[in-house]
């Protein structure tokens, strides 16, 4: 008997505390379109409204609102607001009859394990981030200290499964007591939508590119750890030796102020390097494919990425990339034959 029959008719809900279409949302809607296609039945609860949920609607997947924004906060306010999210994600859940709560967010992991037990019902966690960023302050590395210690208490009790995107993120949290429950499984893509060919005839128009113009990319949010400052002082090597080079900065900021303080200064440091005419900030896209295929490298510069999402679709583009030696790249690179690995900053 094919295993998969097993699975159909399963009620899986998921839970994100977030809404933004960043990699961890891109992941988790391929994942809902997967099941789906099996004959599993998924429900997803988001955060907050936004991008990720017009998505979800527009792929015809059962999807609510509920503020679960965070149960780490101190302010009264948001600690009650908590609260009553946790009692409407057990009232959804029990009214739905969900099988299983698949969680996707630091955000979510405690609210979906505990409505998990209290109905009684199985939970896996889905961790796509390391817990330390390089622009953390000393203060905040000691808050993230905490939170990362809840979170791993929380596991011990409220995970069955702790899925990680990667062997370095799995490292990361193994502490000895939930170690048996973690598990490897690296983020798929959609090869019929990244593959070789794509046209990119109207982006030489919308871009004002030539098309003897040789174009350097880098997809990521604009987010310090992404290390965009790097990759545009590389630029403006790169451009001194060649010439004729435009470089593509494909994506947006979040809601965090730091991101949009970082967004100015990137924008400041083109001009300052003298690339402003050189380098395109395109902002959120959803024609990666095309914005890919018109590259003629892809890189990444993060500080640690925890899987690296961008490095598979750009291999199933077939276009050569290159990245910092941290983190989920170790495992997504083949250096040499598949990419270059470099040095963080160098």
């Amino acid at each position: 008997m094919d295993s998969r029959r097993a699975f159909v008719g399963k009620r899986i809900l998921y839970v994100d505390q977030k809404s933004n279409m960043s990699g961890a949302r891109l992941s988790l809607l391929s994942i809902v379109k997967g099941v789906r296609s099996h004959g599993v039945v998924p429900l997803v609860i988001c955060g907050k409204d936004g991008p990720f949920v017009k998505a979800l609607k527009t792929e015809g997947i059962d999807v609510g609102v509920i503020d679960i924004g965070s149960l780490f906060s101190t302010d009264p306010r948001r600690i009650v607001t908590s609260l009553l999210a946790l009692v409407k994600l057990w009232c959804h859940a029990a009214r739905a009859r969900v099988d299983l709560i698949h969680t996707n967010s630091f955000g979510a992991h405690i609210f979906g394990g505990v409505v998990a037990r209290l109905l009684g019902k199985k939970t896996v966690w889905h961790i796509r981030e390391f817990t330390e960023n390089i622009e953390d302050t000393p203060q905040k590395k000691r808050w993230r200290k905490l939170i990362v210690s809840i979170l791993l208490l929380g596991a011990t009790f409220l995970a069955d499964r702790i899925v990680c995107v990667s062997k370095a993120v799995r490292d990361h949290y193994a502490n000895g007591k939930i170690d048996h429950k973690l598990q490897v499984v690296y983020n798929g893509i959609d090869l019929d939508r990244f593959r070789y060919g794509e046209g990119t005839d109207y982006l030489l128009e919308e871009l004002s590119l030539d098309a003897e113009d040789r174009v350097v990319s880098i997809f990521a949010r604009l987010s310090p750890w992404k290390g965009h400052h790097w990759f545009l002082k590389g630029a403006a090597l790169i451009k001194e030796r060649l010439g004729r080079v435009k470089f593509l900065v494909v994506g947006s900021r979040m809601e965090y102020e730091i991101e949009e303080d970082y967004e100015r200064h990137l924008r400041n440091l083109a001009r300052d390097l003298g690339l402003g005419n050189d380098v395109i900030f395109t902002g959120f896209r959803s024609d990666v494919p095309a914005l890919m295929a018109l590259s003629d490298v892809v890189v990444s510069t993060s500080s640690k990425e925890p899987f690296g999402r961008v490095i598979v679709e750009a291999g199933a583009m077939m276009k050569p990339v290159v990245a910092s030696s941290s983190g989920g790249h170790l495992e997504t690179i083949v250096d040499g034959v598949t990419g270059l690995l470099v040095p963080y900053a160098d």
